[in-house]
């Protein structure tokens, strides 16, 4: 049997604040971000009165170089189905 490939999950630059703030932390998109702060109730009347913070570092940033880039980047972001 093969050993999968293992990805360490990379950690948001607001980790130490959300630890601060009690957060249960838990992995999405590869990021370790909060799942949680309180119960639900809890957070929502935070939001009501206040504000909300949505951690949003499991998005990612492409730099694509070559003549090729603007068609392949035409490729991935359109439905072209013809071609």
């Amino acid at each position: 049997m093969e050993n999968p490939i293992l990805f360490t999950p990379i950690e948001t630059p607001l980790l130490s604040l959300h630890v601060s703030a009690n957060a249960e932390m838990g992995e999405y998109f590869g990021t370790v971000l909060p799942t949680r702060f309180n119960d639900f109730g809890s957070e929502y009347r935070a939001l009501r009165r206040a504000v909300g913070l949505v951690d949003s570092n499991f998005r990612a940033l492409f730099s694509l170089s070559g003549p090729d880039r603007q068609r392949y980047l035409n490729a991935v972001l359109t439905s072209n189905e013809r071609d």
